[in-house]
């Protein structure tokens, strides 16, 4: 029987999803064709294949706008703690994230995933809330959908500053035009060590790692989709394709472990991963939807209180049925 032919755009570069290109893990009965995208196409190509990985903001939001092409998969290629990306101008007063308050931040996006984790972080751990803060951001920035998504925040009680996408937000932050900067990363100009510009967070490992202990989340920023259609059609291939991500993020670690030859040139990258599994007691990065219910209903939560969906999804809605036990 011939293969299901299935396409797929996302990140190459994980050791995560390597595997899945290179053919060492191949879907059975589907033919899988993999086109790597950089991070930034991840918006602006979205359509364009039978699964997609994406924002998990947007995956939960885009339903509200009219768009339901897509259905979930339990698999989170790209996670991560952001706290060490809020970075403030010295002059700007700021000293504790209560100074946010009344303060002009830049946000490269208040509907992309990190900007969003950090926000409720921010809001849960220190009480400082969106209607707080002089938003100043692009809503342009990412192509139409991430428009459409930007846009459907602009609730009243939000004071939202939206700039021409040529102009950057990290000269302002080093100028001093805005306060302080949230996003997915750092500003160009704290990267480049501009003098005018330092961490809110200085030792943010700390508290992140003490965030972990607390509360066991691992703030997943990216999910996969698929195409609804093609699922509709083909029920099978959910599950089939979750197995092979599974097995694909197996033989990434395996590779990243390399026999204590460790493919990363991270000199503690061994202390990490031991801290890691301790702190999670394991992989902390688990696919599947029971294990991941906790930290994708805190997503949902963030992204009902910064107005991205009207009220908390249920997030096992947003997943294919075969693959939420």
């Amino acid at each position: 029987m011939a293969k299901l032919p299935v396409t797929l755009g996302c990140i190459d570069y994980l050791d995560r999803t390597r595997p899945l290109f290179d053919g060492t893990v191949e879907p059975p009965g589907i033919a899988l064709t993999a086109v790597p995208l950089r991070p930034p196409e991840l918006f602006g190509r979205l359509g364009e294949f039978d699964v997609h990985e994406l924002s998990l903001a947007a995956h939960l939001a885009l339903p509200f706008l009219g768009d339901d092409r897509f259905v979930g998969l339990p698999v989170f290629p790209y996670r991560s703690y952001l706290v060490g990306n809020v970075v403030v101008n010295t002059a700007s007063g700021i000293e504790r994230p209560e100074d946010l308050a009344g303060k002009r931040v830049g946000t490269p996006g208040l509907h992309l995933a990190g900007t969003i984790w950090i926000r409720g972080f921010l809001a849960d751990e220190y009480g400082v809330r969106d209607s707080q803060v002089q938003w100043v951001t692009s809503l342009a920035l990412f192509g139409p959908v991430s428009e459409r998504l930007a846009r459907s925040m602009l609730a009243p009680d939000l004071a939202v500053e939206d700039v021409p996408p040529d102009r950057s937000l990290s000269d302002l932050l080093e100028r001093g035009e805005i306060d302080a900067w949230l996003g997915p990363s750092v500003p160009a100009c704290f990267e480049r060590g501009a003098p005018t510009v330092r961490r809110l967070f200085p030792d943010y490992r700390a508290i992140e790692e003490d965030y972990a202990r607390r509360t066991g989340i691992f703030p997943i920023l990216h999910t996969l989709v698929l195409r609804r259609e093609l699922y509709e059609r083909h029920r099978w291939i959910a599950g089939t394709l979750l197995r092979a991500f599974e097995r694909a993020r197996e033989v990434g670690s395996a590779r990243l472990v390399n026999d204590g030859v460790y493919a990363c040139g991270l000199p503690w990258l061994r202390h990490d991963l031991e801290t890691l599994s301790a702190l999670f007691g394991g992989d902390p990065y688990r696919y599947g939807f029971a294990a991941n219910r906790a930290v994708l209903a805190t997503m949902a939560r963030y992204a009902a209180e910064q107005h991205l969906t009207p009220a908390p999804v249920d997030v096992a809605t947003a997943f294919a049925a075969e693959t939420v036990t």
